[in-house]
């Protein structure tokens, strides 16, 4: 007699396709239209909720999507995001708490007729550290600052947040911006140590020319003119300026050319990175 072997075949589904599917339209979908909203009271929780991974882990089916490196790359990216995004919220009220707090001790342990001499004094004060603030930030936009520091160690997203006392105001694909004071600065960091490779800030009128003549005095040469797309960050939003004008200049410093190209539109902006040329 024949002796007759089945095989019985069964088919395994590639969760890892149908998992960033559902990745996709369960996590990173939502988390990129809450990102491009200020955080405020009303959206906080949501905030939250992506902050945590946790939560996270509760809402993928027992954590059966947390599988794959891409998978976990886009959680990742979420949880820090929303992270960041919370850690200056919070870090901002608590400023505003404290220094409420401290008004209102001053106002409990000194009569009412000497409050105006605190109000003056805390003026003074605000006046002194605007004075420092602004000759930290004079320094950092030097020419001299730029050329020497920038895609080096110096000007780490560390250094760079911690002496301009500034944070992230919004991201944009690999550009990170800032608002510090009237002006609007992007950077693009790179590697594990966040290393600033590209800067650029714009300034108006009287500002821009003056900046230009310093970098025709620091012997930034004129190399040519075209037109690009310019992606700026502003109080309003993103602008998208496509065929600005481009002038580019660059400074070799005996390895490499350190490039300043400077777009023309309603504003002047100064964008700085560092590139190899043959000679």
């Amino acid at each position: 007699m024949k002796k007759i072997l089945i095989i019985v075949l069964f088919v395994i589904p590639l969760n890892g396709y149908t998992q960033s599917s559902k990745i996709k339209n369960f996590f990173q979908a939502p988390a990129e239209a809450l990102f491009s909203e200020p955080i405020t009271e009303s959206n906080l929780s949501k905030y939250q909720y992506f902050a945590d991974s946790k939560y996270v882990e509760k809402d993928t089916y027992g954590g059966d999507l947390i599988n794959g490196k891409k998978n976990i790359a886009v959680l990742t990216y979420i949880e820090k995001r929303a992270g960041d995004s919370l850690k200056v919220y919070y870090e901002r009220k608590e400023k505003t708490r404290l220094r409420n707090l401290r008004l209102s001790q001053i106002a409990d342990s000194i009569k009412q007729d000497s409050i105006q001499k605190v109000k003056i004094a805390e003026e003074i004060e605000r006046a002194k550290w605007d004075s420092i603030r602004r000759a930290e930030k004079q320094e950092f936009f030097s020419i001299e600052s730029i050329v020497e520091n920038i895609g080096k160690n110096a000007y780490s997203k560390e250094n760079i947040e911690n002496s301009l006392h500034v944070y992230p105001s919004a991201y944009q694909g690999t550009w990170t911006f800032y608002e510090l004071d009237d002006k609007f600065i992007s950077i693009k960091y790179v590697g594990l140590e966040d290393i600033c490779i590209e800067l650029g800030f714009r300034l108006f009128g009287e500002d821009a020319s003056f900046y230009k003549k310093e970098l025709m005095n620091a012997d930034f040469k004129y190399q040519k003119t075209f037109r690009d797309t310019l992606i700026e960050n502003h109080s309003q939003g993103y602008s998208n300026l496509s065929g600005v004008e481009i002038h580019r200049y660059r400074k070799y410093t005996g390895k490499e050319y350190v490039i300043c190209d400077i777009y023309y539109d309603q504003f002047t902006t100064f964008k700085f990175y560092r590139a190899r040329y043959k000679k």
